[in-house]
């Protein structure tokens, strides 16, 4: 169980400052650097999440503390949930402490957000298929054609409908939200909502 105690370890007082420092900033260095990248831009998300993975491991601010094993990083984790087993493309864990996995889905087509927000996509979240022990999620949102801030505020219409609880618009980070839903299966969950802009 996570405690303030634990994130002193870290010279952080609580958990929104943890996932900011330890998720959110390394994800959007990765970001930049993608940016970079002329022909990831257009790629599917499996190649943007192995370059995203490997800049965060490698490179970024974190990077000391997934080398020693004191914050996991993963590319396509396994989770085991009775006798499935599923893959969600990032992870961001502290052993036995603190878990976050992340979808990650292209918008690059018109049905690009109903897949976003779909089964595959938010859906596997609030059905307990993914982090089905977790009180956290996230989805990243690989804006590939149109505007981001268009981008944003249809989800955020969408998002809206499914199992809604609350929505926080300004959680410190731009081109991010916070989403509450309910979850049949057990607790509530709390989605963050990152979107990058690769147009």
């Amino acid at each position: 169980m996570v405690n303030l105690e634990y994130f002193s370890n870290f010279n952080v007082d609580n958990k929104p400052e943890f996932i900011k420092r330890f998720i959110f900033n390394p994800l959007f260095e990765a970001y930049n650097h993608l940016k970079l990248i002329e022909v990831i831009k257009n790629s599917d998300e499996v190649k943007i999440n192995r370059e995203m993975y490997k800049y965060i491991r490698d490179f970024s601010s974190i990077s000391k503390e997934v080398q020693k094993h004191i914050i996991s990083v993963n590319y396509k984790p396994k989770e085991v949930v009775g006798d499935e087993e599923h893959e969600p493309d990032l992870q961001f864990a502290l052993p036995n402490c603190f878990n976050i996995f992340f979808e990650a889905k292209r918008m690059y087509r018109p049905d690009s957000y109903s897949k976003y927000c779909g089964e595959s996509g938010l859906g596997r979240f609030l059905s307990g298929y993914y982090s089905s022990k977790d009180i956290d999620g996230g989805m990243i949102a690989y804006v590939q054609i149109g505007n981001i801030l268009e981008a944003q505020e249809k989800i955020i219409g969408m998002v809206q409908k499914i199992d809604f609880i609350s929505l926080n618009r300004n959680i410190g980070i731009n081109s991010t939200f916070l989403s509450v839903h309910k979850r049949l299966s057990n607790n509530n969950i709390k989605i963050y909502h990152i979107f990058f802009d690769l147009t």
